[in-house]
């Protein structure tokens, strides 16, 4: 019995619960930018091959390994000196979110389709890059005794995010509209915003920060290198590098295909959004939940 106590008391660990907040709020974006958005278009009666396009929305997703080395490695004048390098990434991405979620809450598919997508891309590529310095500053702030606890903590944090933004959005859209269904999801990314206020910049690698600490002002062209192109020329040295690009590329092309109408399918066939939400939100969730916990 003590073992278990013993076991659990990590999950006490200021750093710990700091993850798990901020995994929830890296969670709240994916579904607001996909099936929510998707159910939305639909009961507006936008087509459906719009409506499949929508999921090229998804695709900072798919290729934030682009960008990551760069937003891994610079830092935001003024603020990061305040804050620190990862916190204030943090700060500034929540906040692109924010901003375009409300956007796309007060926005109209029926009179302003190109208004939607442009604010979908927005909370898309905000949050991807959002979920690089996350895990960047999750790896940084635990060590090799919670390193497990802190990944664990991460995805069900995430999970829980998910669940609460697919079924209560479905819920207060059917009730009072999107745009205060969108409004309210918006309101859940200042769990992150509070949590970046509340929690300490991890310490750096010595060597790590020293190449960040490289200004782009005083040798742009050897800044560029170490952050960017040192890290892709290390990655295609690798073997079978270009299967594995192959491999996501495509395994996330048909998982996002065959996500863009399965909401559009559920309404057309009949389901209301609270049916939707009840049994596809919360069952299809628990489902995840105990799939995670015996694998």
């Amino acid at each position: 019995m003590n073992n278990w106590l013993n076991a659990l008391s990590i999950y006490r660990d200021p750093r710990i619960v700091a993850v798990s907040f901020l995994g929830f709020s890296a969670g709240v974006p994916l579904l607001l930018s996909g099936s929510i958005l998707q159910a939305w278009l639909t009961l507006e009666q936008v087509d459906l091959t719009s409506i499949g396009l929508f999921s090229l929305v998804g695709l900072p997703y798919t290729l934030k390994f682009l960008w990551a080395p760069l937003i891994d490695n610079l830092h935001i004048p003024v603020l990061s000196k305040i804050m620190g390098r990862r916190r204030s990434w943090l700060l500034i991405l929540q906040m692109f979110v924010l901003a375009a979620t409300l956007v796309l809450g007060f926005s109209d598919p029926a009179e302003n389709l190109l208004r939607v997508a442009i604010a979908a891309l927005v909370v898309a590529f905000a949050s991807a890059s959002y979920d690089i310095i996350v895990d960047a500053f999750r790896i940084e702030i635990c060590d090799e005794t919670n390193m497990g606890a802190g990944a664990a903590t991460y995805v069900y944090g995430y999970r829980v995010a998910m669940w609460l933004t697919g079924f209560s959005s479905f819920y207060i859209a059917d009730f009072f509209g999107w745009t205060i269904s969108y409004m309210v999801m918006a309101a859940l990314v200042l769990v992150g915003t509070i949590t970046v206020f509340f929690t300490t910049e991890p310490a750096q690698d010595p060597a790590a920060a020293g190449r960040s600490n490289e200004k782009p002002q005083a040798d742009y062209r050897q800044w560029i290198k170490t952050s960017v192109i040192d890290p892709f020329v290390d990655f295609l040295r690798r073997p079978h590098w270009l299967i594995i690009i192959l491999f996501i590329v495509f395994y996330k092309f048909g998982d996002s295909l065959a996500g863009a109408i399965t909401t559009p399918f559920y309404l057309q066939t009949g389901f209301s959004l609270l049916e939707i939400a009840n049994i596809v939100k919360t069952f299809g969730t628990i489902a995840t939940f105990v799939g995670l916990f015996i694998g």
